[in-house]
């Protein structure tokens, strides 16, 4: 890699861990509110449902816009979101207007992971893309541990209250979402991909029945095997992680420790997953050889 694919590497990595300072600060925000007697935890499941729910849903209309917007476009345009209804939500008093604005922002936050997996197929070459993403994972791994490293922080500062662990991620990303606009691009300067070696060997009204067809590849992957192995594998995954995530700061709490110690307890698991990841990075270019 040249200095211009580290620095896009550097760039999406700092960028996602930016992203999980406004989604991991939930746990540490929440257990704060509830100690405080703002939420109670069936209000705290009912966001946490709202917000992946939110999540998910904006994974999915948001592929389609990334492939429309370009991946460097909706990047920014995430963040941006994220900063204005993470301010919202702690600015606010009431639950409703929590449920609103946690939803609105969470799908804001879906805009991260698929926008760097559209801008590192323009700098990655397939051979190497395993390896890449696999250290490019960290970046959600490293995110959900700097978020409690952080809001743990902020917890030593009760004349914060608990607002101060919305404002203070938001300000963080609002300064990387500065450098994201200036820096970030969307492809190498000579990239060359299928679409542009399409356009040179096929004439116009092939590329529009190519194009066409492309926009329903999507409704094929709902009938492979493999595909849906994936899908419902991964879901199960993120069910599990997701449960550690927002609730083992409450649980740890409930047997007695202090409140930032629980948070920084939680912080912990995500810590032994990051081997894994850039393992079975790893092993997907060597096994898989780039498939």
């Amino acid at each position: 890699m040249n200095k211009k694919h580290i620095k896009t590497f550097l760039l999406l990595f700092i960028g996602y861990i930016c992203y999980y300072l406004t989604r991991k600060n939930f746990s540490a925000a929440t257990l704060n509110m509830k100690n405080n007697g703002i939420l109670n935890m069936i209000q705290i499941a009912d966001l946490s449902s709202v917000g992946y729910i939110a999540y998910a849903v904006g994974k999915f209309i948001n592929g389609f816009l990334t492939d429309k917007l370009g991946g460097r476009n909706m990047f920014f345009a995430g963040m941006v979101g994220s900063i204005i209804f993470t301010i919202s939500f702690g600015i606010s008093n009431n639950y409703t207007l929590f449920l609103i604005f946690w939803g609105i922002n969470c799908f804001f936050l879906s805009m991260g992971w698929g926008s760097i997996i559209k801008v590192s197929s323009y700098w990655f070459a397939g051979d190497k893309r395993g390896t890449i993403l696999g250290w490019m994972s960290l970046n959600y791994q490293l995110g959900s541990t700097v978020s409690k490293l952080l809001t743990t922080f902020i917890l030593s500062f009760p004349i914060l209250l608990w607002q101060g662990l919305f404002f203070i991620p938001a300000a963080i990303l609002a300064c990387m979402a500065i450098v994201i606009f200036f820096h970030l691009k969307e492809k190498p300067e000579n990239y060359i991909g299928q679409s542009e070696v399409k356009n040179k060997e096929t004439n116009t009204s092939n590329d529009k029945e190519n194009d066409n067809n492309s926009k329903w590849e999507w409704v094929h992957l709902f009938r492979s095997p493999m595909f849906l192995i994936i899908l419902w594998g991964s879901a199960v995954f993120t069910l599990i992680r997701t449960f550690f995530d927002d609730f083992s700061p409450h649980w740890i709490n409930s047997t007695g420790i202090k409140e930032k110690s629980s948070v920084l307890i939680s912080s912990l698991h995500t810590i032994g997953g990051m081997a894994g990841t850039v393992l079975v990075g790893y092993l997907s270019d060597k096994i898989g050889k780039g498939n």
